[in-house]
């Protein structure tokens, strides 16, 4: 989803001052030379136009088995939902930029979607198609965004080739879409890269397989070879999406099998060594995406992470069997361990609980627009049901839940001074960045499972904090340790955050009891010596699981004002 370009102060409302300048260098430092020069290019200069000089040609035999469905209305025809925001137009005339909803929305608005909604009729979405053409001409806004071009390309292309369009297809269709691509390759975003590019990437190979002639060759060459520079790239080890987020590595997965669609589709058309770089990537991306999936089906929510906006495992193991010889795995009896060092994931799965923590690096360093101050989080899954939770994503538009949902306070882990462990600005921008040391899982003797985790962060104090975390589950317990390194006196936060179906009551006794639809569900216990008393309260915070949803619910906050180091920590305990 599109990332927006650099502005100079350091939060939505500061004005340019020496550390706003200092903030927006330590953003700049981590980007390659040429992103540089291609931000000055975009900043700087307006759009590229571009000018049709003959009708666009189809190549003849072209076929695509048809993308992921995607339902975009609710009641109508003339309504479009997306964002759990839906917009009602009246007969033939569509708003396509509605002041009322945000950016993202109208971005969605464009990417066409709607051509993949099974429930909308061939009559309508031809007619959409044709509107767009009359009232969205080149280098409108937010039409021609390169991403929203990226997305449309793909969408129209599978229309075209799909069994629903229309058995001749409108001249201006062709000459549209051909200058759609024309633009794009003139206005791609190198000054991004990470999904950004790769989508300006996949929209020139299926408009190099659709068109014929000597553009198309072009963009079916180029696409080729930075298809294969950016799976090498931007796929990790352990199979995970560099951007580190499970939404994302989502949709990267069905931005894989859409290519692998349209070279099996077509003879092939991408060429072995291209078939063979996406296979391995899908193999590798959907075992991570099965080994993270939580009991219920659906996605954790760390960094830029929401539900219900990309496919889930089983439809992408689904439409990965068409192509590729793959079934979905078991999961595995009793304690299965979670490890992946790349995406720096770990955790562990046990039945229908279920563990998992972030200690991950920000990343990747040119392109973290979707990092949120989450090291040392987890989320936990108790008897299928989630109990801790991360925030997730509200909006991405600038704004205080923008801010919310990317700060350290929004998620299960501490604030040092109410600072952020990295110095996140701006709807998308990282400056001074935590740094992981160290992390590591393993099953214990007494068949338990330790993990241990530590990070250097919160860039804004003198020398940074060293905060290490040790967590140990023993049967029906699960035990938090903190250590927090550095100098002088600070007061250090600890949160929990607990699914707005939770209900906190306190015990008298040093106790907090958690209580869904009045069954007792678990107990936490706040760890206190003679030396450090921990101060315990509850507050409210949002729980977002859906773009454009936000739900109250009840945070645990410990506090301790001590000279570091210092150690504190708490135990929840299972209901049995």
């Amino acid at each position: 989803m599109p990332v927006s370009t650099l502005s100079i102060s350091c939060t939505s409302n500061m004005k340019p001052s020496v550390k706003g300048i200092l903030c927006l260098f330590h953003t700049l430092r981590h980007l390659k030379p040429f992103q540089l020069v291609f931000f000055a290019v975009r900043r700087g200069l307006p759009p590229r136009a571009v000018k049709l000089t003959a009708s666009a040609r189809m190549r003849a035999g072209q076929y695509l088995q048809p993308l992921l469905p995607v339902r975009t209305f609710e009641e109508s025809e003339d309504s479009f939902s997306c964002l759990n925001q839906s917009v009602e137009f009246e007969g033939e005339c569509i708003n396509w930029n509605p002041s009322q909803q945000s950016r993202l929305w109208c971005y969605h608005l464009h990417y066409f979607d709607q051509l993949r909604d099974i429930y909308r009729s061939p009559e309508n979405k031809q007619f959409l198609v044709e509107e767009w053409i009359k009232q969205n001409p080149q280098g409108s806004q937010p039409a021609w965004e390169p991403y929203t071009v990226s997305l449309r390309i793909v969408n129209w292309v599978a229309f075209m080739l799909s069994d629903v369009a229309p058995r001749r297809l409108p001249l201006q269709w062709f000459d549209s879409l051909y200058e759609q691509t024309l633009w794009l390759e003139k206005n791609d975003e190198r000054h991004i890269l990470a999904n950004h590019y790769f989508e300006n990437i996949k929209a020139w190979l299926f408009a190099g397989i659709f068109f014929q002639g000597n553009d198309a060759e072009r963009w079916l060459a180029k696409g080729k070879r930075l298809l294969l520079k950016q799976l090498s790239e931007q796929f990790l080890d352990d199979g995970g999406h560099y951007e580190r987020s499970p939404h994302y590595h989502a949709l990267m997965m069905e931005n894989l099998l859409d290519l692998l669609n349209l070279s099996k589709s077509n003879s092939g058309a991408l060429g072995s060594a291209v078939e063979s770089a996406l296979e391995k990537a899908v193999s590798n991306g959907l075992s991570f995406l099965h080994r993270i999936t939580c009991p219920d089906g659906t996605i954790p929510l760390f960094n830029d992470a929401v539900q219900a906006a990309s496919p889930s495992i089983d439809e992408l193991y689904v439409y990965a069997a068409k192509f590729i010889d793959i079934e979905i795995p078991e999961y595995s009896s009793g304690i299965e361990l979670i490890e992946e060092p790349d995406t720096g994931l770990y955790g562990y799965r046990n039945d229908e609980d279920m563990l998992l923590i972030d200690c991950g690096d920000i990343g990747p360093d040119y392109q973290p627009g979707h990092t949120h101050c989450d090291f040392l989080s987890f989320e936990l899954i108790l008897e299928d049901e989630p109990v801790i939770v991360d925030a997730g994503v509200y909006e991405y538009q600038s704004g205080d839940m923008r801010d919310y949902v990317r700060s350290t306070a929004a998620h299960n882990t501490l604030t040092i001074d109410g600072l952020e462990q990295s110095e996140i600005w701006g709807e998308f921008r990282v400056a001074r960045r935590a740094q992981k040391h160290q992390a590591k899982i393993n099953v214990t003797k007494q068949g338990g499972v330790e993990f241990r985790g530590c990070y250097k962060g919160f860039p804004e104090i003198p020398g940074g904090i060293i905060h290490q975390r040790k967590l140990v589950v023993d049967k029906n317990s699960y035990v938090v340790q903190d250590k927090v390194d550095g100098k002088g006196i600070h007061r250090i936060d600890s949160y929990l955050h607990l699914h707005p179906d939770i209900e906190v009551q306190h015990d008298g006794h040093g106790c907090w009891q958690l209580i869904r639809d009045d069954e007792f569900v678990a107990r936490i216990i706040v760890e206190n010596n003679t030396a450090n008393r921990v101060s315990t309260r509850v507050d409210s915070g949002w729980y977002c699981p859906e773009f454009g949803l936000k739900h109250k619910n009840a945070v645990l906050v410990m506090t301790l004002e001590s000279t570091l180091p210092v150690k504190m920590g708490y135990r929840i305990e299972k209901a049995t």
